[in-house]
């Protein structure tokens, strides 16, 4: 099968569907519904595929920001497993459902994305971003959205924050942020090095340090309650063959992590 026929729902019919009464996100038979990061959408949709035609199980996935996902499996929305961009949000989840088994699935850096001839004068990150001639930039919402708290920490450590604030466009995800860079609405986007390689319409001009945030990293959950089918799919994820579907599309290898 085609990865268009992998099975795929919105994530608000996701939620229509939800219990919010109850704090763990209730089970739905045999299906493996998994709500991912936006960034994760390419890799996650091929890792499925194979998924599938491996073991002949289907699977339901749902993005968005992992700051939205994660507040609505707390309030009940299904899902077997959750991968967030965000340690923290992963732990937000953790400290309110059951949670029988998490690792860390893979990594990613941050990207400083032009139009593909738009002519910068430096390599350097805050270089670009103070140049007068990028007058709008987006990125992922910074205060909740992992790809824009990790940008907004960058570019305070770089002593650039407050210069750009008044030109910056917060997105609902980080997928939205690269989209306004590639139909040309805004000069420049902070997204993740794996959102820059999906597409050949906009040019990476720098590299954010990772030094100057905190990691990025893809905790991968699994909840109590669910099915062999969604443990399988969590085996096959954290598997040299689920993550090369991460790896091979500019993800970084997982560190070790103390979960």
């Amino acid at each position: 099968m085609s990865r268009s026929q992998t099975r795929k729902v919105l994530l608000y019919a996701v939620l229509a569907v939800a219990t919010i009464a109850d704090c763990s996100p209730p089970r739905t038979g045999e299906d493996v519904i998994v709500l991912a990061a936006a960034s994760t959408i390419d890799a996650l949709e091929a890792a499925a595929d194979d998924f599938r035609e491996r073991r002949g199980i289907d699977v339901v996935l749902s993005f968005g920001a992992t700051s939205t996902v994660a507040r609505q499996i707390v309030e009940g929305a299904p899902a077997t497993l959750l991968i967030a961009a965000s340690s923290e949000w992963a732990d937000y989840v953790e400290h309110r459902t059951e949670v029988v088994e998490r690792a860390t699935l893979v990594g990613n850096e941050l990207v400083v994305v032009v139009a593909t001839d738009a002519r910068v004068a430096t390599s350097d990150a805050a270089g670009i971003l103070v140049d007068p001639d990028i007058e709008w930039i987006a990125l992922a919402d910074p205060e909740s959205v992992p790809a824009g708290v990790y940008a907004r920490e960058a570019l305070r450590n770089l002593n650039v924050w407050d210069q750009l604030l008044p030109r910056l466009v917060p997105t609902v995800d980080v997928r939205a942020a690269l989209v306004l860079a590639m139909n040309g609405e805004v000069d420049a986007a902070v997204v993740y090095a794996t959102d820059a390689a999906s597409t050949d319409r906009i040019r990476v001009a720098a590299t954010l340090n990772p030094g100057l945030h905190g990691p990025v990293e893809y905790p991968l959950l699994l909840f109590a309650g669910s099915n062999a089918a969604s443990r399988q799919f969590f085996d096959f994820l954290i598997s040299a063959e689920g993550r090369s579907h991460f790896l091979s599309r500019g993800f970084s290898p997982a560190k070790p992590t103390s979960h």
